[in-house]
């Protein structure tokens, strides 16, 4: 079980510096046990991707409540807690949304936040998941944005004109582009799209479920429900799809912090996909009998009705749990900055990309906010570094245990049980 992790902790395993397995022995030059504070200024230095936290702020980590999906446990966010130094405009910002979240990019840094660390429905929010797995799948060799999809029977049945789905409507036995698919997935929320795209990779619904779990808990992401690669609800799709374990009422949700920390994942490793969805329109395969205009409903982007300069994404979602969300990749101020909004009342004068506005206009009069460093981060360990803790400490007791075996009286402070308590004591 795991205990809360300061930032110095989370600094020391995001260096990557000395991380154990099962098959590799320590070693230390001249038996030389390394200092703490030579770690730490080597941190400092930049060894580390993450980003520089101070020593008294939290990483908003909770010891397991309850187990993930696959035997994962949980580990929960603590509150976000703002300085007194805090602006009270950001404090008393009134909006209809009952969730928000804005971060500073680059330090994770959160600007604004409401309720932004319980799980909440998602809906097609969900497909940024989608997206960055087909890129990745693109990167790996396993398709190309050129290749062609044939459509199954099941999914023009099940989505493509399923009334209560968002989708292009795609045409069995019709072959589509992977490229207008994944623009069609990003842009018109196609519900056909995103199935058409998982189930050609994966093999299967639940196969790209579990591919989209298996990435978020590599993120170090653990508190969260994901059934469906769309964000479709189990109770629109026929039982046969519907993952292991999981019910008619299930959907998908994540809380605000970790769509933010999902998004800021996603679009520093492929950029591209911003390109994609900064375009107001795209043509849905153009010169065939199947070829429309797909308009971007994001009405935050330049030239739209509620235009930014700076915006170029990303994602929308509706459904009657989720209400209105969405979350915005924009450049405010010259930095860049990620805002969730979710539940935003499903009334006809009431709009997430409103909301989203009046955040953004709202957080920009403090231009130099993100540089306060008592401000809560987003950060989360990933598997890997909770992984080489808990090696850490199996380590260390093999050896004390050992040390014992040897001689009761006297145990021997060798340099490797010497480092690995230190290690340990970062935990504790």
């Amino acid at each position: 079980m795991f205990k809360k992790l300061t930032p110095k902790k989370i600094a020391l395993l995001s260096a990557g510096l000395f991380v154990f397995s099962a098959t590799t022995v320590l070693t230390l030059a001249d038996e030389e046990v390394v200092d703490e504070t030579e770690l730490m200024s080597e941190v400092d230095d930049g060894l580390h991707r993450t980003p520089t936290i101070t020593a008294d702020q939290q990483v908003h980590l909770l010891d397991e409540e309850k187990t993930a999906h696959d035997g994962m446990e949980i580990i929960k966010r603590d509150t976000l807690s703002f300085p007194e130094s805090y602006p009270k405009e950001l404090k008393n910002f009134e909006t209809v949304a009952e969730r928000y979240l804005l971060i500073d990019q680059e330090t994770e840094r959160v600007l604004a936040a409401k309720d932004a660390i319980d799980p909440y429905p998602i809906a097609s929010i969900s497909k940024i998941m989608p997206a960055y797995l087909t890129y990745k799948a693109v990167e790996e060799g396993k398709i190309a944005m050129e290749d062609v999809i044939e459509v199954s029977q099941e999914i023009e049945d099940y989505y493509s004109f399923n009334p209560e789905s968002s989708s292009v409507g795609l045409y069995a036995g019709v072959n589509y582009p992977v490229k207008d698919l994944l623009e069609a997935t990003m842009i018109l929320s196609a519900n056909d799209a995103t199935a058409a795209l998982m189930w050609e990779i994966y093999g299967s619904e639940e196969a790209a479920v579990q591919a989209i779990r298996n990435q978020l808990y590599e993120w170090g992401m653990t508190d969260f429900e994901f059934y469906t690669t769309s964000g479709f609800p189990n109770r629109y799709i026929p039982e046969s799809l519907w993952v292991s374990g999981s019910g008619e009422d299930d959907q998908n949700m994540m809380s605000a912090a970790d769509v933010a920390l999902m998004t800021k994942k996603v679009v520093e490793e492929y950029p591209q996909l911003l390109e994609m969805t900064a375009q107001n329109s795209v043509v849905f395969m153009e010169d065939t009998d199947y070829e429309e205009v797909i308009a971007n409903s994001n009405a935050l982007l330049p030239d739209n009705s509620l235009g930014r300069d700076g915006v170029t994404g990303l994602k929308s979602g509706f459904t009657d749990a989720a209400g209105k969300c969405f979350v915005t990749t924009t450049t405010e101020n010259d930095r860049k900055e990620i805002a969730v909004v979710l539940k935003v009342p499903d009334q006809e004068d009431m709009s997430s990309y409103e909301e989203t506005y009046n955040l953004l206009e709202t957080a920009g009069e403090f231009a130099d906010l993100y540089k306060n460093k008592d401000l809560p981060i987003i950060s989360l360990p990933t598997l890997a570094e909770r992984q080489a803790v808990e090696e850490a400490s199996r380590k260390e007791s093999m050896i004390e245990s050992d040390e014992q075996a040897t001689d009761t009286t006297a145990p021997r402070n060798s340099p490797i049980t010497e480092f690995v308590r230190r290690i340990k004591s970062f935990f504790n």
